[in-house]
């Protein structure tokens, strides 16, 4: 559905579905207005169940522990909103957590009288795949405490685009004790996926969207939970189905459009389509061929190695701007609206960076229009430098010269 004249590199917001997902997602709907009592009482629950079996066969998790959700923000929110605190307990997360993550810890911290610590986790990574992994660990490591009563982290950051160890966090927090909620916007389609095993490393619960990387239609992701505390957690929303079951209280959050949601079968037809393990490995090596043409384009570094990328990943911008959110957004706009690319532009740790994505619809060719739009964007900004002129964008925001 993608509009021509426009080079889509960012897959990773919100996804990009597949005209065969969204006439699923249509068939559903009409299938419910056709009878709509009849729908929601006989035939929703049904179908939900059997959605969320294939979903749980993809995921290698076992189909009790799952849940839906409308995205990864409401899953965080779910698990972060049933934790009970006592005062001076930590909640530990990392400097590259996801805005909506953060703010919702700082809720709970601020509600219980807990504290929310951030682990400092480099950026850019170093370039050494094994001193990437040490940084890492490291600064999560140096953040736990005996007064830690949950660790939050990505499984991919989410501006940053850093594919974290994950075995190798869960590891060190179960031999801590430390339950470990995983935020995995990112993670389903994008990565393999192998829930069990991450069980037997030390996860407690996963979130994950099925909108993003594999292609269901907007508002469809999902809650796993281990089983020891599949008691405690409380969907945002009570409704009639709560105290009959840990997946079953998610079921039936009021009347709503529940065609999200049984797309996802759809969505993984798509993947057994194409192959699940093809779409990745096309998607990661673009993504790493387009990284290094930039960087080499732009005289520029990546934010981490390959070994800690996927089907995202982060360079560093060539203009000479200061790196406020205000110049990443100023360049986000311009490279939409000037130049037709659409590629996230973020300020982090002193710098500008433009995350880009890889998907099937992709390739290298669009990563050189970005790469002449960017040095485009630069000419013109030193065309401008001293003389306090302005390059003005059609979003009315404006780039100045640092």
């Amino acid at each position: 559905m993608l509009e021509e004249g426009t080079t889509y590199l960012n897959h990773a917001g919100f996804g990009a579905t597949p005209k065969k997902v969204l006439e699923a997602a249509a068939a559903w709907r009409h299938q419910m207005e056709a009878e709509p009592v009849r729908f929601m009482e006989e035939e929703l629950m049904p179908a939900l169940q059997d959605t969320a079996q294939r979903l749980a066969k993809y995921l290698g998790a076992d189909v009790t522990g799952l849940a839906f959700v409308d995205n990864a923000t409401t899953g965080m929110n779910a698990v972060l909103q049933s934790i009970d605190l006592r005062p001076g307990d930590e909640l530990v997360t990392s400097n590259h957590a996801y805005q909506a993550v953060r703010t919702t810890l700082e809720f709970v911290c601020n509600t219980q009288s807990a504290e929310l610590k951030l682990a400092d986790i480099p950026f850019p990574l170093s370039q050494d795949p094994i001193s990437a992994k040490q940084e890492i660990l490291d600064a999560i490591e140096h953040t736990l405490s005996s007064r830690t009563r949950l660790l939050v982290i990505d499984h991919v950051t989410s501006h940053t685009a850093i594919h974290l160890p994950l075995m190798d966090i869960l590891a060190m927090a179960r031999d801590r004790n430390i339950p470990v909620l995983v935020d995995g916007a990112h993670g389903p389609g994008n990565l393999p996926l192998e829930m069990r095993a991450y069980v037997a490393a030390g996860l407690t619960w996963y979130v994950g969207n099925c909108h993003k990387w594999l292609c269901s239609a907007k508002s469809a992701g999902f809650l796993w939970t281990h089983p020891d505390w599949r008691g405690s957690v409380r969907p945002p929303v009570i409704g009639n189905t709560f105290g009959d079951g840990y997946s079953e209280a998610f079921l039936w959050p009021g009347t709503r459009d529940f065609s999200p949601w049984l797309a996802v079968g759809a969505a993984l037809d798509f993947q057994h389509e194409f192959g699940a393990e093809i779409i990745r490995t096309y998607c990661h090596k673009l993504a790493a061929e387009a990284a290094a043409m930039l960087a080499d384009r732009w005289s520029s570094l990546r934010g981490a190695p390959a070994d800690f990328a996927s089907a995202m990943t982060t360079i560093a911008i060539p203009l000479d701007l200061p790196p406020t959110k205000q110049s990443a957004q100023n360049v986000y706009w311009a490279l939409r609206h000037d130049h037709g690319v659409e590629a996230l532009v973020v300020a982090f740790n002193g710098r500008l960076w433009c995350r880009i994505s890889a998907y099937l619809y992709n390739e290298i060719s669009d990563y050189v229009r970005l790469g002449d739009a960017m040095i485009a964007l630069g000419t013109a900004l030193e065309s401008t430098a001293g003389s306090g002129a302005r390059l003005p964008l059609r979003s009315g925001g404006q780039i100045t010269a640092a």
